[in-house]
């Protein structure tokens, strides 16, 4: 079962604005367009801890669930792009704009994302390009 808590203690940890590029829209007071994300998915047995979660938008939550984003291992987090992903309009190539640029710094330490949570992200979820035959 999910820990019902997750969200709020995601959110809050990562000061309720996304993690990759910032996003922070509030409707009345209230987050809109914000979720908080499973690295390593609950599905995929990733436990509800706040370094498993990352305050992501809509957007760029969509995009890492489905390997388009993913994030380098290191102490520090750099976003990266599957090299896979194409983009032809002006919103669509500002996610390639993301690449390299390093992870926002979550105004919780606690959150700061657990390599082994990054690692089976990248294993598992990453897209990345096809090994050379």
């Amino acid at each position: 079962p999910r820990d019902p808590a997750f969200p709020r203690l995601v959110l809050d940890a990562w000061g309720r604005a996304c993690a990759m590029c910032g996003y922070d829209g509030r409707l009345a007071g209230i987050s809109v367009g914000l979720e908080a994300a499973h690295i390593h998915w609950h599905s995929q047995h990733g436990p509800d801890r706040k370094d498993n979660g990352l305050a992501l938008c809509v957007l760029h939550h969509r995009l890492f669930d489905h390997g388009v984003l993913g994030l380098t291992t290191g102490a520090e987090p750099r976003i990266r792009i599957s090299p896979l992903y194409d983009a032809r309009t002006p919103a669509g190539l500002a996610v390639r704009g993301l690449d390299g640029a390093p992870l926002r710094r979550p105004e919780d330490p606690g959150a700061r994302p657990a390599v082994e949570y990054l690692a089976w992200h990248d294993r598992e979820v990453f897209r990345h390009a096809p090994a050379a035959v």
